[in-house]
């Protein structure tokens, strides 16, 4: 489901293009009471908008509209005169038709757009303030190792990629190589096997290149860039979290965390709040020792009646 953010930006697409088709109406609208002038001044008539006739035509769900002139209307301003009139009315119908189905389009935006304003508002109204305090000072020291190990990842992972770069480029480039000299004879289809492998490598070799570490040229701008990054997944996991233990129905004036761990895995605490459980929250450690696969963290919420350990 989209987000309240991307409605939103929808909602604005919509508005514009709306403007854009009351622009083009008053455009052609314009176009056309002109076109209707420059014919009454060149041929003595009195001719208005309601000689213009319409005609509505059908199939199947498909509907439009035909524009037309009287036929002495027609003889009397010659083709050119009349093609311009009825023209500007194909265009005033057309830009009709499509802004009532952007309007259609922006009301339905709109209407999810307020769904979603009243689900987050009601998510926060019902949001655990004291039991994200809680996990926050429970958490503060996993926090600082986390933020460490990550930015010492980053910064290896930096350091490879850019090491590997130069070689991949150069691999990637005789894969490009190969594979179009077998599109060139047209053997493609008889080599399938070897062209898998092929495309294989220079898979692995974009996955080097196009690494997000290559858009920076400064080790320093990169690290600060990841760190700023690791706020916002620091922030989001810290709610998630706290969601998860919301929903074992915890009381907020008794909650508290006890037994906190760091893991070899990660961390853990349990949370109490005054009922014979226990709920035992625990963030997990990811792809810890890969280079090339970041680190991630999950997380684990189950109530227990009995406390481990």
């Amino acid at each position: 489901m989209a987000t309240i953010k991307q409605i939103t930006k929808q909602i604005e697409t919509a508005t514009k293009r709306i403007a854009d088709f009351d622009r083009k109406i008053a455009m052609y609208t314009e176009r056309r009471d002109k076109a209707i002038a420059a014919a009454n001044k060149k041929s003595g008539l009195n001719i208005c908008v309601d000689d213009i006739i319409v005609k509505e035509n059908t199939n199947g769900r498909y509907t439009w509209k035909e524009y037309s002139l009287p036929a002495s209307i027609r003889d009397a301003i010659g083709f050119e005169a009349s093609f311009k009139i009825t023209n500007a009315c194909d265009y005033i119908n057309d830009n009709t038709k499509n802004k009532g189905i952007e309007e259609r389009n922006l009301a339905r935006l709109q209407s999810e757009l307020a769904e979603l304003e009243a689900k987050a508002k009601a998510d926060a109204d019902n949001y655990d303030n004291a039991l994200e305090t809680a996990l926050r000072g429970a958490m503060a020291d996993f926090r600082d190792v986390w933020f460490d190990r990550m930015l010492k990842w980053f910064g290896k992972h930096y350091d490879i990629i850019k090491e590997r770069t130069p070689k991949m480029t150069e691999r990637r480039r005789r894969v490009i190589s190969a594979l179009q000299w077998f599109d060139r004879y047209g053997t493609s289809s008889k080599h399938r096997r070897t062209i898998n492998v092929l495309e294989a490598i220079k898979g692995r070799c974009n996955e080097i290149i196009y690494d997000e570490a290559n858009n920076y040229a400064n080790r320093d701008f990169y690290l600060a860039d990841m760190k700023e990054k690791l706020e916002k997944s620091w922030e989001q996991g810290i709610v998630k979290l706290t969601k998860k233990c919301q929903g074992f129905g915890i009381d907020q004036a008794k909650v508290r965390c006890t037994h906190c761990d760091m893991t070899a895995k990660g961390f853990e605490t349990y949370i109490e709040d005054g009922q014979p459980r226990f709920i035992h929250a625990r963030v997990i450690w990811a792809a810890e020792y890969s280079d090339f696969v970041q680190p991630h963290i999950r997380y684990l919420v189950t109530e227990r009646t009995v406390k481990i350990g």
